[in-house]
């Protein structure tokens, strides 16, 4: 049977909590702190992705520039 047809259950020390399930008052601040500051990276690179993506030439070099990354890194064998 091969590696990819096994499913394993994700550890509970490993699952996030909700927030309803924190007890301690610290650690809901901070999971809330947490929560904010993820969603404004999120914000600031969507805005950032926006930017790139109205440049067609950089967005063009960019993404060829993934696209050989790719291919080097599939050109590479694993052991």
């Amino acid at each position: 049977m091969s590696q990819a047809s096994k499913r394993v259950a994700f550890p509970d020390a490993f699952k996030p909590k909700k927030l309803s399930e924190i007890k301690d008052k610290d650690e809901k601040r901070f999971k809330v702190d947490e929560a904010f500051f993820t969603l404004k990276r999120s914000a600031e690179i969507a805005r950032e992705v926006a930017d790139i993506k109205a440049d067609k030439e950089l967005f063009a070099a960019a993404t060829a520039k993934i696209d050989q990354e790719i291919a080097d890194l599939a050109s590479v064998k694993t052991i």
